[in-house]
């Protein structure tokens, strides 16, 4: 799966703009936009519905208005529905886990302290993508 864009929501500037060093080092040449909160992504899904839509979005778990797996049950019903999404966060409570996979995210991850752990975590989630099993539980 060739992956050309690639929509980051995150609210926190910082880690925005990690996530996007490591993905513009990885995978040159992929268009990436960026949302400071999943609220904005999703408005911004539905204002462009003739937009090609993203092949990867990675979410912030914890955001104000609407976090990581709102955003996910918010696209159950779209036809963004299959874009493999994977979650990060700062939570390791089983619970929240849970709760991302429930809505639907095809991957959870702790949140990084450097920019070596957040380019092995992108890299396994380009592999999860190639490999086509995002495992994403959306309909």
């Amino acid at each position: 799966m060739a992956i050309k864009t690639i929509f980051l929501a995150d609210d926190d500037k910082d880690d925005l703009d990690m996530l996007s060093a490591v993905l513009s080092e990885l995978m040159p040449g992929s268009l990436i936009r960026t949302f400071l909160d999943g609220t904005e992504l999703v408005m911004h899904l539905a204002a462009h519905p003739d937009q090609q839509a993203p092949q990867l979005m990675i979410l912030d778990y914890k955001m104000p208005l609407m976090d990581g797996p709102a955003v996910l049950n918010r696209l159950q019903s779209t036809h963004h529905a299959f874009i493999p999404a994977f979650i990060l966060s700062t939570s390791q409570e089983e619970r929240d886990k849970a709760r991302c996979l429930q809505a639907g995210a095809s991957g959870y991850f702790s949140k990084p302290t450097n920019y070596g752990e957040l380019k092995f975590i992108i890299l396994e989630i380009m592999r999860r993508c190639e490999a086509g099993g995002h495992h994403s539980n959306r309909k």
